[in-house]
């Protein structure tokens, strides 16, 4: 273990680690502020990212309107909020911040379903890096997508709820790599063992790239398709038009 977990007892599960407590937590909570770090390392991610455009939302105002919407369980679709957790699967399967939040690939359905129009969209992860850039490629498609701020982590130091697989309310986070267990004190910490670091980077640039195509192709209008003198007039303007060219032979073919 490191210098962020030496002091607690862990023990191996399906290739995550599961811290399961110290004596020591207290005292080594009072030494590190662990909230200012997690709010720094968020900070330090978004300084120069691609997502700073995006707006933010924090724990407390995205909590705040759970509780007033009293979004329903397991119909996350009839909320004018979309709650979106980015996160691998074995992550959501530990906890999430709320019943009713959709996995990324539910809301890209959400998105070619054209679900997503006129809706808010809030992306959560870890700590606010990787639901940066999932906020920014919705925005990109005209979809009113924002970020939460230090996500999960940050999440717990408001000392909110989570929510198992099973929508039980549970103390577990998985918190990605051990050097981010910066988790609120009375929470138990869960990493990867192996963290799937270079799965995720490949799709966010395979994401991005299909992003890029999908603006250059956006951009370049097939031409217009016209006939005889409409083709003579309409190119003269400076439109871009595809002469057709009418068979004489054909026509004459026709009439005979």
């Amino acid at each position: 273990m490191d210098r962020l977990c030496q002091s607690r007892v862990g023990v191996e599960r399906g290739g995550m680690h599961v811290c399961v407590g110290s004596p020591f937590e207290s005292m080594r909570t009072a030494m590190v502020d662990r909230r200012t770090r997690v709010e720094a390392l968020y900070q330090e991610l978004r300084m120069g990212s691609g997502y700073m455009h995006v707006p933010e939302v924090w724990p407390k105002e995205l909590h705040a309107r759970l509780v007033r919407d009293a979004t329903p369980v397991r119909t996350p679709r009839a909320s004018n909020l979309v709650l979106v957790d980015v996160r691998e699967r074995d992550e959501r399967k530990v906890s999430r911040l709320h019943r009713c939040a959709v996995s990324r690939e539910e809301c890209m359905e959400m998105l070619q379903d054209g679900q997503l129009q006129d809706r808010e969209v809030v992306a959560y992860c870890t700590v606010g890096h990787r639901s940066g850039w999932f906020a920014s490629r919705l925005r990109a498609r005209g979809v009113d997508a924002k970020n939460l701020a230090g996500s999960a982590l940050l999440w717990t130091h408001e000392g909110y709820p989570l929510v198992d697989e099973h929508d039980q309310e549970t103390r577990q986070v998985h918190v990605y790599s051990k050097d981010w267990s910066l988790e609120a004190e009375g929470y138990q910490p869960v990493w990867y063992t192996r963290a799937p670091t270079l799965q995720v980077a490949f799709r966010e640039i395979k994401e991005r790239m299909k992003d890029v195509w999908r603006k250059l192709a956006s951009r370049r209008t097939p031409p217009r398709r016209v006939q005889g003198a409409d083709a003579t007039d309409r190119a003269e303007e400076g439109a871009e038009v595809e002469v057709v060219q009418e068979d004489a032979d054909e026509e004459g073919s026709d009439t005979t």
